[in-house]
C-alpha cells in the first residue's frame, strides 16, 4: 500500500509484501489488514457455532431430567399417602 517504503514482511494469507505500517500481528503471525478482517470475520462466525449445536440437546436433556425428578417425587409422595404400609416402597 506504500510502494515507496521498504517491505518488511510477507502476509502468509495473500502472499503479498507489506511495510511496517500495513502489517499487524494476529495469532502469532503477521498479516495484512485485509486478511485480518477476513480472519476475524471467520473466527467470529466459527466461535458462534462452535458449541451452538450442543446447547439445545443439553438444555433439552436437563429439562427432561428435571421433569422426571419432579414427577417421580410427586408420585412417591402420593404413594406414601395412598398405599397401605408394606405394599409399595
Amino acid at each position: 500500500m506504500h510502494p515507496a517504503r521498504e517491505a518488511i514482511c510477507r502476509c502468509p494469507q495473500c502472499r503479498r509484501y507489506f511495510c511496517r505500517e500495513c502489517i499487524t500481528e494476529h495469532g502469532g503471525e503477521f498479516v495484512c489488514s485485509a486478511c485480518l478482517q477476513t480472519l476475524t470475520r471467520r473466527t467470529a462466525k466459527s466461535d458462534g457455532l462452535a458449541h451452538g449445536w450442543l446447547v439445545v440437546p443439553v438444555l433439552g436433556s436437563a429439562a427432561l431430567l428435571a421433569a422426571w425428578f419432579f414427577f417421580y417425587n410427586i408420585g412417591q409422595i402420593v404413594l406414601s399417602f395412598v398405599a397401605p404400609k408394606g405394599m409399595v416402597r
